[in-house]
């Protein structure tokens, strides 16, 4: 998922250490290295742009509100209203994230991979060596917990409000939307496929060199 050629700007903005792909079927679909950032893609920059969009729309609304006299303020206002405009920044990130999770559990898999991969002692190290590098192994080991504890998450989630369904507000709305909430299986879906995914995405990566796959 690289729509703003994200990997090109991470490449002129950063200096990581060098690593090899995890193998030759990665490498020939762009996945040249085993770093997560670079393999992300766009997720960062959509993810930056979510945040600067939520802030640009929160100040045009401040700066509305102290000239609500003017016709023109008050209807730029409206349309850049949000009840809360945290809430509605993190909705969008875990949207992104959601959208993202397949790519995001193959890109942590590959990372987390490289660690045991580390010819020594020295070679592991280098994986915190430079404060790029710190960022690129923590950013890793962060979105390790995230989409491994995600799917447990929102199974509780979901069971936490299984008498409210039909509200459907907030988080609830973004893991139940298009499924049927009238069935057990059916907004327990998001969960069936987190799991689907996570599964699929670090097989794929341990055993990216057998000849079945």
């Amino acid at each position: 998922m690289d729509i703003c050629n994200g990997e090109g700007f991470y490449e002129e903005l950063f200096s990581f250490k060098e690593t090899a792909a995890v193998g030759e079927k990665w490498a020939f679909f762009g996945m040249g290295d085993a770093n997560f950032i670079n393999n992300s893609g766009s997720y960062f920059v959509l993810q930056l742009g979510i945040m600067l969009y939520m802030l640009f729309f929160y100040l045009v609304n401040k700066a509305c509100v102290l000239n609500a006299k003017s016709v023109v303020a008050r209807k730029v206002g409206m349309f850049v209203h949000e009840d809360d405009y945290w809430d509605s920044f993190v909705d969008g990130s875990v949207k992104l994230f959601l959208e993202s999770y397949f790519d995001l559990v193959i890109c942590t898999a590959i990372n987390i991979s490289s660690f045991f991969r580390s010819k020594n002692l020295q070679d592991f190290k280098e994986f915190f060596g430079t404060s790029e590098d710190i960022l690129c192994s923590t950013i890793s080991i962060t979105y390790m917990m995230f989409v491994v504890f995600f799917p447990y998450y929102s199974f509780k989630y979901i069971k936490h409000h299984e008498n409210r369904l039909e509200k459907m507000e907030g988080f609830l709305n973004i893991l139940l939307e298009g499924v049927n909430i009238e069935k057990y299986h059916g907004y327990m879906f998001i969960v069936y496929f987190l799991i689907r995914r996570l599964l699929t995405g670090i097989g794929l990566v341990i055993f990216a060199e057998w000849p079945f796959l």
